[in-house]
């Protein structure tokens, strides 16, 4: 609950809401062969029952890990919102897999019934009613999408789905490959004006039982039915306007039909996810599963022949089909004889896989390439203050039903916000940043209280709510909503660095230690930074001129034993430039100037643009000085302050003041003491420096803080900066010079403790120079390495570290031929270059 009233932003910030469903990743172990089939009859039967259920990722586990490393890349591109574990998963393995998806919940399944002889696989079915409820497969029946086009002298009718009166272990074909049932719960009956059913049932089931508007009492009656397409099976359903679901079009796996032959559960799993190895453009199934004895039936031979005809469209070029023979449990001997026994009886090509044993996952080319997910359902949204309820559109393929059959789409789905940052520290006028969050689920409580967390992609995805939820009641209008807070950059960071986040006890990550510092605050260094960056209308704007060769050259020289140490003469700033003769050759060269003058013409003019630019921004003062000649005092006025006639400070003394006046550059006492006195200068450097990195990611910082240990007393650390970078979270350790962190005795131990208690993804060690004049560079830099090699050695494995010396990079210490402002007077000059041909 908030309790205050949200507040304006002064200005409106565009958010683009993309609608999707819900992805699910189910950890299954295949060490218990018998107890693998059980989980998998439950995870299959539970996902035809979700909008885009058949893009649910099925995991094998084996000894606790990933039964192949390729397994760990998949699940990282597949980004689920909810995982589900089968199988004890020790600490660090639960710690690695937060790290690769950052789900919503991960979740651990306890099975109830004490009789493990008589467990039977509904003991298996996942548990997800108190976080969420999916929107049902049962959502798309009325999509043109599942219609097949009636002959001419037919006219439309109501969809026949295919459904089985109990689910037997004993014969999984149909519910593996097609699905039988809407919910977990209650059995599939037809809707009149809706859909009707066609039951397999049991050849004595009694008449007088209620199961389907129609009946079968055979495999091989209900393979043909949907090889005819007289029967839906709900595997299509839970397949249709599913583009907001990731798949990998795998070059090795899309150019023929895969038939999956076995008794395994890696048979199973393996052709669950070929499912989403396909065409972007293929909206029907591109795989089945059929056990070995399934091919002891010649008439099922001669079904299966026909359903390739009539539904694989995969391959060809021109000639027929392709299908192809893949089996983890039986020998390509076997498999051959298979396909000459399918040949027969198909017009489409058949063949056995190159390797038919073969995982079937994505490479990581075809997961860096290949990955698709076309989000179609969009809308933007205009928001002015920081706190805002939502009303949710309802995903598009829900107005397909009609108004008397709403009641099919109730349910929950996900909500992908991309959100502009109101406070925008792009470096393009006309780019503004978004929102990119760090995968850490505790990040996405500064924006909503909703489940919710980061994508890949750095957005929010969310999941609305009614008012019913989780209770399930039913109001005759249902409207979904969520909301979104904007948080200030301190307020972003307070959520990604302190420790006040906890998991439910339902969560397997609640077991993890926690991480993070009690409390978080702007130092006063930090906020004297951050009142020099605001100074300039940007962030990188402050860097590329107060932190430039020629402008760190000018601080340098405002020395403190001086009667006016921080004014400057014109000319002594013109004698800074016509001193440099590296830069003014380099200037020369680069600029294409005919000869030195022309190339110090071209320095100067940057020196006044930029010298006007600091004046107007209040960095230096434009200011006239003159002495009293009766009372010796030292008088000096601003520009704004000068007037023809003026008064002593001490003694009133009149002064006119003469046409020939020479003004002087008084440098801002605050800039002064922010960046010399406090070295804010190299901290400023490694934000320019970081900034500049980006082309199109976002980026936001928090200078010079204070990380307190507990919530009582003053014990803490400081941390010269935290920023993300590219949706990476950053710790930032900025000294003057090498030396002087190698030679503080605890230095690399209290960085190391702010690393791992932070853990970033990247921490930086940034350094304006190796060493002091005089100083061994080379032992330095052998130091230096040797630290880093420690400090690497010290923290987790995936914190990456980084270690910047500017000095080493040839730009910091080159005078850039602007001086760092582009202004009217450099322009001009380049317009007469370019008139000239240079």
């Amino acid at each position: 609950m908030r309790w205050n009233r949200p507040s304006s932003l002064g200005k409106t910030v565009e958010v683009t809401a993309s609608s999707r469903p819900i992805k699910v990743a189910y950890l299954v172990p295949l060490d218990d062969l018998e107890e693998a089939h059980l989980i998998l009859d439950a995870v299959f039967y539970e996902s035809y029952t979700r909008w885009a259920g058949v893009y649910t990722l099925i995991v094998p586990i084996s000894g606790g890990r990933f039964l192949d490393e390729s397994f760990r890349s998949w699940l990282d591109h597949f980004d689920p919102d909810y995982l589900y574990a089968y199988s004890t998963l020790e600490s660090s393995t639960i710690a690695d897999i937060d790290r690769l998806s950052c789900p919503i919940a991960f979740l651990k399944h306890r099975i109830q019934e004490r009789d493990d002889a008589a467990r039977k696989w509904r003991a298996y079915l996942p548990r997800w009613d108190h976080h969420f409820k999916s929107i049902s497969s049962l959502s798309t029946v009325q999509s043109p999408a599942l219609r097949v086009p009636p002959r001419r002298d037919e006219l439309p009718t109501e969809l026949t789905i295919f459904s089985q009166y109990s689910m037997s272990p004993l014969n999984r074909v149909l519910a593996d490959n097609f699905g039988v049932s809407f919910d977990l719960l209650a059995s599939t009956h037809g809707t009149p004006g809706l859909f009707r059913t066609l039951c397999l049932v049991p050849t004595d089931l009694p008449e007088n039982h209620i199961a389907g508007s129609d009946r079968c009492t055979s495999l091989l009656e209900a393979f043909k039915a949907i090889t005819d397409h007289q029967a839906t099976p709900i595997s299509q359903l839970a397949m249709a306007h599913s583009d907001g679901a990731a798949s990998v079009e795998a070059s090795a796996w899309t150019s023929s039909f895969r038939i999956f032959v076995g008794s395994s559960p890696l048979d199973r799993v393996n052709f669950w996810n070929c499912r989403h190895l396909k065409d972007g453009w293929t909206r029907t199934t591109n795989a089945l599963v059929l056990d070995e004895s399934f091919f002891n039936d010649d008439l099922l031979v001669r079904q299966l022949g026909q359903y390739l005809n009539k539904n694989n469209f995969l391959g060809g070029n021109g000639g027929p089909h392709h299908a192809s023979l893949h089996s983890a449990s039986l020998s390509v001997e076997v498999l051959r004889a298979l396909r000459d026994m399918l040949q027969q009886v198909t017009w489409n090509s058949v063949a056995v896989g190159a390797s038919p044993e073969t995982l079937a996952v994505p490479s990581q080319q075809d997961l860096k390439h290949n990955l698709h997910r076309t989000v179609q359902d969009t809308v933007s949204l205009k928001i002015n203050e920081d706190f805002t309820k939502v009303r949710a559109d309802a995903p598009a393929h829900l107005a397909y039903l009609a108004p008397q059959f709403r009641g099919a789409g109730r349910g929950q789905w996900v909500i992908e916000l991309n959100v502009d940052r109101h406070n925008n520290l792009s470096k393009y006028s006309n780019v503004i940043d978004k929102w990119q969050l760090p995968r850490r689920r505790k990040i996405s409580r500064a924006f909503t209280e909703r489940s919710s967390r980061p994508t890949r992609q750095g957005a929010l995805a969310l999941l609305p709510l009614n008012d019913s939820f989780p209770f399930g009641g039913r109001p005759v209008v249902e409207h979904y909503h969520y909301e979104l807070s904007l948080p200030s950059d301190e307020t972003f960071f307070r959520h990604l660095a302190l420790d006040a986040f906890s998991y439910p006890d339902d969560d397997l990550r609640s077991g993890l230690e926690k991480y993070g510092y009690a409390d978080l605050a702007v130092s006063d260094k930090g906020q004297n930074l951050r009142g020099i960056i605001a100074m300039f209308d940007h962030l990188s704007t402050a860097a590329n001129i107060l932190a430039n060769a020629f402008w760190r050259k000018v601080l340098n020289a405002a020395t403190e034993d001086t009667a006016r140490p921080r004014t400057f003469k014109r000319d002594k700033l013109l004698s800074l430039i016509r001193d440099d003769k590296n830069s003014v050759e380099r200037v020369k060269r680069e600029q294409r100037c005919q000869n030195i003058g022309e190339a110090k013409k071209y320095l100067e003019a940057g020196l006044f643009d930029t010298l006007e630019h600091l004046v107007r921004a209040n960095v230096f003062f434009q200011v006239a000085n003159w002495r009293c000649i009766y009372c010796g005092h030292s008088n000096s006025r601003t520009f704004d302050k000068m007037q023809i006639r003026n008064e002593c400070e001490i003694c009133a003394t009149d002064y006119m003041a003469p046409i020939d006046l020479e003004w002087h550059f008084e440098l801002n006492d605050f800039v002064h003491r922010s960046l010399k006195r406090h070295a804010g200068l190299p901290v400023l450097w490694t934000l320019g420096f970081l900034l500049d990195r980006l082309h199109s990611d976002s980026f936001l910082y928090l200078p010079e803080v204070d990380l307190f240990l507990s919530h009582e007393g003053n014990d803490k650390v400081e941390l010269d900066i935290l920023c993300v970078l590219g949706r990476k979270f950053y710790a930032v350790e900025v000294k003057r010079s090498a030396t002087t962190f190698l030679n503080a005795l605890d230095a690399a131990d209290k960085f190391c403790a702010n690393v791992i208690r932070l853990r970033p993804d990247v921490a930086v060690l940034s350094f304006q120079q190796l060493c002091e004049a005089g100083v061994d560079e080379a032992a330095t830099r052998e130091r230096l390495v040797a630290t880093a090699k420690e400090i690497r050695e010290r923290i987790a494995p995936w914190i990456g570290l980084e270690v910047l010396i500017a000095n080493d990079f040839p730009e910091f210490n080159e005078v850039p031929a602007d001086l760092g402002w582009r202004g009217s007077r450099v322009g001009r000059l380049d317009w007469e270059h370019s008139r000239s041909g240079r």
